[in-house]
């Protein structure tokens, strides 16, 4: 018995055409991968251009909350930011010195019950607060047409102000003083004329 090696001419045009379609399968599928590796580099670097802009742009944005945060915490007014249910979120400098009080230590209070704890009010009408005194206003914080996303809580010492109206008001008086006991002089002086 002998084996036989040689295909028969069917059988190898049907393998003929088995690695002929698997020649266009191979190149259509390397195609296929050439196409998506080019796909995939063109998104990998539209995704880093992207995210370079991203980068820049919380640079940009972190480089102006930084420096609106130097604006805030160098105002001499006292300055609450609440949210919009009226918790305390920031907190600058000066509120904490005038409310004599650590910033950490106001943040996350109720606006309203910490005013009720220092007896302060929101009015613009002066108020003590130990050897200060001061105005307290209130004014919305618009973020957007929609509406108020909180209020700001502005906080003024004006104790220099009230010493110097005193200091005025006491000048006023002792001017007036000074005309009554010159107008008495004057009166007496003139009565006194008179008898001789």
């Amino acid at each position: 018995m002998t084996t036989s090696t040689a295909l028969h001419p069917a059988e190898r045009d049907l393998l003929q055409e088995a690695f002929h379609t698997f020649d266009q399968a191979a190149h259509t599928l390397q195609q296929s991968y050439s196409t998506l590796t080019d796909r995939i580099e063109q998104m990998d670097a539209e995704l880093s251009k992207s995210n370079e802009a991203l980068r820049t742009q919380l640079q940009d944005n972190e480089a102006m909350r930084a420096h609106l945060s130097g604006i805030l915490d160098s105002l001499t007014t006292g300055v609450l930011v609440l949210d919009h249910k009226g918790y305390v979120t920031r907190v600058n400098a000066a509120a904490s010195r005038l409310l004599d009080r650590k910033a950490d230590r106001l943040c996350g209070q109720l606006a309203f019950t910490l005013l009720a704890e220092l007896q302060l009010t929101v009015d613009e009408q002066p108020q003590r607060l130990g050897a200060r005194v001061l105005t307290v206003a209130q004014r919305s914080l618009e973020a957007s047409a929609a509406g108020s996303s909180g209020n700001l809580i502005l906080i003024h010492d004006v104790t220099q102000m009230c010493q110097l109206e005193e200091r005025l008001q006491r000048q006023h008086r002792l001017v007036a003083m000074g005309e009554m006991v010159g107008d008495r002089k004057s009166t007496r002086l003139n009565s006194s004329h008179g008898y001789i």
